[in-house]
């Protein structure tokens, strides 16, 4: 749920205004007879470098408040060095000078900027951006998701900063993902109108490169010319099962209000790795409506039917269990 009032209420005298200037400039920046497809293109120019002028200055503003000493989690630290470093956000690069602080006491001792602590940045991305680029990079390709930004008349950074942003952000939220599992489930709601949660497991063979077991002789080669470059080391492809867990809560009609996935490299266990996330989905909605009905739905696979079977047995709150295949 949005935090801001409506766009038609918030600050509309001012924001007409606004518009008014942004019109101005335009037409006084373009040829007369410009097309309406050159004022747009114009405009979202104009609104954008205003935007990131307004976000440098914010950042600024709170990095030039922040004292010689302050508090991070308990822990004291002390001013340690000032430069000037680039961020990034949809709307282009933010130039800003801000301070870097050291724990007191502590010789050589790790350093943390607060300036991107207490502003919400990651990898030196505004909020908007990074979670533009994780959902990005959820979906498809970070290379796809940079030309959707361009065309939608966004200035992201390069392809290789998303990426990094995107890696760097995944690999943190994975280290934390316990606390954070746990801080979304708090503030979690069921949709109006939920009458069941339904779970269901299924698997698919991924092909795994493992090492070449001692015992098993490789195949001769196959060229007949030397190998310029050294091979690489042996290796064998067996196929794995990888699982895939989907939760979702249903209306009174079967059809589904939200739907959840969860997935784990085909070499991870997949009690711990799916199946413990939907049985906590499960307890999350049971806890906020006791009444609703549970229900397994999936195929015959009987491991699969053991697996989930077995979680939901261990819920406390979990009763009658309703199965489709």
């Amino acid at each position: 749920m949005s935090t801001m009032p409506e766009p038609v209420t918030f600050a509309k005298r001012k924001v007409k205004l606004l518009a008014a200037e942004v019109r101005d400039i335009v037409g006084r920046a373009l040829p007369r007879g410009a097309s309406f497809e050159q004022r747009e293109a114009a405009m979202l120019a104009v609104s954008n470098e205003a935007v990131r002028i307004g976000l440098e200055a914010e950042l600024r503003a709170i990095a030039d408040d922040q004292g010689d000493e302050l508090t991070v989690n308990g822990t004291l630290y002390k001013v340690h060095e000032r430069g000037t470093v680039e961020y990034h956000s949809l709307c282009g690069p933010l130039s800003v000078a801000r301070s870097t602080y050291r724990r007191v006491g502590e010789r050589n001792g790790p350093t943390v900027v607060p300036l991107e602590l207490a502003a919400g940045l990651i990898e030196r991305a505004t909020p908007a951006l990074a979670q533009s680029v994780t959902l990005g990079y959820a979906k498809h390709d970070l290379r796809s998701h940079a030309e959707d930004l361009v065309v939608a008349h966004r200035i992201p950074p390069s392809r290789t900063t998303l990426e990094r942003i995107a890696q760097r952000s995944a690999e943190t939220a994975q280290e934390h993902e316990s606390r954070i599992a746990a801080d979304v489930r708090r503030g979690e709601r069921l949709p109006e109108g939920a009458h069941a949660i339904t779970a269901g497991l299924d698997r698919t063979a991924v092909p795994m490169e493992e090492p070449l077991p001692a015992t098993v002789t490789r195949k001769p080669p196959r060229r007949t010319k030397p190998r310029v470059r050294r091979a690489p080391p042996p290796v064998t492809v067996n196929y794995r099962m990888a699982y895939i867990g989907t939760v979702s809560i249903v209306d009174a009609q079967g059809e589904a209000l939200v739907t959840r996935k969860y997935a784990i490299p085909a070499e991870d266990d997949p009690m711990t790795g799916v199946v413990a996330k939907m049985v906590a989905d499960v307890r999350a909605a049971k806890r906020q409506k006791p009444t609703m009905a549970v229900g397994i739905v999936q195929d015959g696979g009987k491991e699969m039917w053991s697996l989930v079977r077995d979680g939901l047995a261990k819920e406390p709150t979990v009763g009658k269990v309703f199965e489709g295949v």
